[in-house]
Protein backbone atom coordinates (compact mmCIF):
# COMPACT_ATOMS: atom_id res chain seq x y z
CA UNK A 1 0.00 0.00 0.00
CA UNK A 2 1.33 3.45 -1.09
CA UNK A 3 1.10 6.93 1.22
CA UNK A 4 0.47 10.31 0.05
CA UNK A 5 4.02 12.07 -0.35
CA UNK A 6 4.66 15.98 -0.26
CA UNK A 7 7.28 16.39 -2.75
CA UNK A 8 8.72 19.47 -4.85
CA UNK A 9 8.58 19.15 -8.29
CA UNK A 10 10.80 18.70 -11.57
CA UNK A 11 10.90 21.47 -13.79
CA UNK A 12 11.59 24.84 -14.60
CA UNK A 13 9.85 27.32 -12.90
CA UNK A 14 10.83 30.52 -15.09
CA UNK A 15 7.55 32.31 -16.40
CA UNK A 16 7.41 30.43 -19.40
CA UNK A 17 7.89 26.11 -18.66
CA UNK A 18 4.51 24.69 -17.85
CA UNK A 19 5.55 20.96 -18.01
CA UNK A 20 5.96 19.52 -14.45
CA UNK A 21 6.81 16.07 -13.40
CA UNK A 22 6.86 14.45 -10.04
CA UNK A 23 9.21 12.66 -8.09
CA UNK A 24 7.35 9.31 -8.34
CA UNK A 25 4.57 7.98 -10.62
CA UNK A 26 1.14 9.31 -9.37
CA UNK A 27 -2.42 7.30 -8.89
CA UNK A 28 -4.42 9.08 -11.80
CA UNK A 29 -6.93 11.96 -9.81
CA UNK A 30 -4.85 12.38 -6.51
CA UNK A 31 -2.32 14.32 -8.14
CA UNK A 32 -2.84 18.33 -5.41
CA UNK A 33 -0.74 21.35 -6.79
CA UNK A 34 0.39 23.34 -4.57
CA UNK A 35 1.67 27.20 -5.49
CA UNK A 36 3.05 29.27 -3.52
CA UNK A 37 1.04 27.67 -0.84
CA UNK A 38 -2.49 27.73 -2.72
CA UNK A 39 -4.03 24.33 -3.46
CA UNK A 40 -5.01 24.61 -7.29
CA UNK A 41 -7.92 23.15 -8.92
CA UNK A 42 -7.78 21.10 -11.82
CA UNK A 43 -10.73 22.18 -13.61
CA UNK A 44 -9.88 25.72 -13.12
CA UNK A 45 -8.12 28.10 -15.83
CA UNK A 46 -5.17 29.13 -13.06
CA UNK A 47 -4.74 24.41 -12.47
CA UNK A 48 -3.34 21.85 -13.89
CA UNK A 49 -4.09 18.61 -16.49
CA UNK A 50 -2.56 15.71 -15.42
CA UNK A 51 -0.35 14.26 -18.35
CA UNK A 52 1.09 10.77 -18.00
CA UNK A 53 0.32 9.66 -14.43
CA UNK A 54 2.68 6.90 -14.82
CA UNK A 55 5.23 8.88 -15.95
CA UNK A 56 4.56 11.64 -13.07
CA UNK A 57 3.99 14.14 -15.99
CA UNK A 58 1.67 16.91 -15.75
CA UNK A 59 1.48 20.57 -17.11
CA UNK A 60 0.08 23.76 -15.52
CA UNK A 61 -2.25 26.00 -17.32
CA UNK A 62 -0.58 29.30 -16.34
CA UNK A 63 3.20 28.88 -16.56
CA UNK A 64 5.12 29.78 -12.59
CA UNK A 65 6.79 32.71 -12.09
CA UNK A 66 10.26 32.54 -11.61
CA UNK A 67 10.91 32.21 -7.65
CA UNK A 68 7.42 30.95 -7.25
CA UNK A 69 7.11 27.48 -4.79
CA UNK A 70 5.40 24.41 -6.26
CA UNK A 71 4.67 21.64 -4.35
CA UNK A 72 2.62 17.98 -5.02
CA UNK A 73 0.54 16.22 -2.63
CA UNK A 74 -0.01 12.36 -4.57
CA UNK A 75 -0.58 9.04 -3.76
CA UNK A 76 2.36 6.79 -5.44
CA UNK A 77 1.27 4.69 -7.75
Amino acid sequence: MSYPRIKEIVGLIDGFNQDFATVAPFVTGTLQIWHNGVLLRDDLDNGFTEVDPPNGLFQMKLAPRAGDVLYSFYREA
